[in-house]
């Protein structure tokens, strides 16, 4: 039987396939050369290869089941049998008094040392995030400050155009960041514990693969909505694609002309005279 996780990650393997190689085929063939182009294809061709990879695998655990899916059932035994001692040792130390209980736990639990690496990159993280929300709020500025100055030049259209566009690049793919910022960098950064909350991280425990499937996805189809050169190239081989349809052809409508030859006849008595 299939995981969730699995069926999720296979269902978007082959519509994020299908998607980097329209923007390889786009920018090789339809995008004239630009930074935006370099960038799209910086982006597709590692993704590419990393879901071909992931496509990979995804079969071979398919094919060939892991020994832990062959140990399933014992290995849920052990789990159910740990569950239940720590349950029971567990309900015997609330009922002793708190003192009892502190003597218990710090003898059998020792104290651990402070993780300092994981409050190092919990730290890292949370700033990446808050210096994020500060160039989105820069860019929102930015975007106020023309609207208000109204400038109907060129390049300041242009500017505009790219800052809006950048704007509504980088906000999906933010988004799918939250879980992992919130859940474990900026709890480790404030706590120093990594946590194991299921209501707040359950999303990133159990369904790391399909939020990093999702964010690729979602990372490269922005590349065709956002960018406008690719919105041109796209919506071009959309109306090419329509054109190529025999149900949209209508028949073509001819209109005949015919040439009306007018004869000039010269008067009875012009004629006379000669």
């Amino acid at each position: 039987m299939l995981s969730t996780e699995k069926i999720i990650c296979s269902f978007i393997l082959i519509p994020n396939i299908i998607i980097n190689c329209l923007i390889i085929y786009i920018s090789i063939r339809h995008v004239k050369r630009s930074i935006l182009q370099i960038f799209a294809l910086n982006l597709c061709v590692p993704t590419l290869c990393y879901l071909l990879y992931a496509s990979g695998a995804l079969i071979a655990s398919l094919i060939w089941p892991s020994d832990d899916v062959a140990l399933g059932i014992k290995n849920v035994l052990f789990v159910l049998l740990g569950c239940h001692i720590l349950t029971i040792t567990t309900s015997l130390i609330a009922t002793l008094s708190n003192r009892q209980s502190k003597q218990v736990i710090s003898q059998l639990l020792p104290i651990a040392a402070v993780n300092w690496k994981d409050i190092v990159e919990g730290a890292f993280e949370t700033c990446s995030l808050s210096l994020s929300y500060f160039m989105y709020f820069v860019c929102i500025s930015a975007i106020l400050a023309f609207r208000k100055a109204s400038s109907n030049t060129n390049h300041s259209q242009k500017r505009k155009v790219q800052l809006i566009a950048t704007l509504a690049y980088i906000t999906p793919p933010n988004i799918l960041l939250l879980p992992n910022s919130i859940c474990t960098d900026l709890f480790a950064a404030c706590f120093g514990t990594p946590p194991v909350f299921q209501q707040f991280c359950e999303l990133k425990i159990y369904h790391d693969d399909s939020l990093l499937q999702a964010r690729l996805f979602v990372t490269t189809f922005t590349v065709l909505v956002a960018f406008i050169d690719y919105r041109r190239a796209l919506k071009q081989m959309v109306r090419n694609a329509i054109s190529c349809l025999p149900i949209m052809r209508q028949p073509k409508k001819i209109i005949t002309v015919t040439r009306m030859e007018t004869t000039f006849i010269p008067k009875m008595e012009a004629i006379s005279r000669y």
